[in-house]
């Protein structure tokens, strides 16, 4: 689980930087290491706070992000990184033991925004291979399957 929430830390951690359209280069080694040391939740706080910060000043239009997978607009890296975080919600679940599903909402805000393009973002790896999901799976297994988060 640990590592799970370092991920997403270091996924926080990375937001203003690239908003700012600071380039890999730029920003070096600062996001390397342990980043949540012996405070886990409170330092992951502190960088999704840091991020939130950054997503709510106005972007400028044109704006470009430096991604390691190529140059985008930051309203494309904004949607990517939301991908990422509502496709985590039912891993991050199963990890814990809790039950989760995806409102109905959301599957639909993703499936709409997701499928129209999930081979050019399987191809800049947004997304994995696609996972083999049961012939009578519902909208969100098959979802996740078409995304390669899907676990039996």
């Amino acid at each position: 689980m640990r590592g799970v929430l370092e991920a997403h830390a270091r996924d926080e951690a990375w937001v203003p930087d690239v908003i700012a359209g600071k380039t890999m280069d730029e920003v070096g080694e600062t996001w390397k290491g342990d980043l949540l040391g012996d405070d886990p939740i409170g330092n992951y706080d502190r960088l999704h706070d840091l991020a939130t910060t950054a997503v709510s000043k106005p972007i400028a239009d044109g704006q470009i992000a430096h991604l390691s997978y190529g140059d985008f607009p930051v309203a494309t890296f904004l949607q990517h990184t939301s991908f990422y975080r509502g496709f985590q919600a039912p891993l991050l679940a199963k990890l814990m033991g809790i039950p989760f599903a995806m409102s109905d909402t959301l599957i639909d805000l993703l499936w709409d925004a997701v499928e129209p393009q999930v081979e050019e973002l399987r191809a800049i790896h947004v997304f994995g291979p696609p996972v083999e999901v049961p012939d009578d799976s519902n909208r969100e297994t098959v979802l996740l399957g078409m995304t390669g988060f899907w676990r039996p």
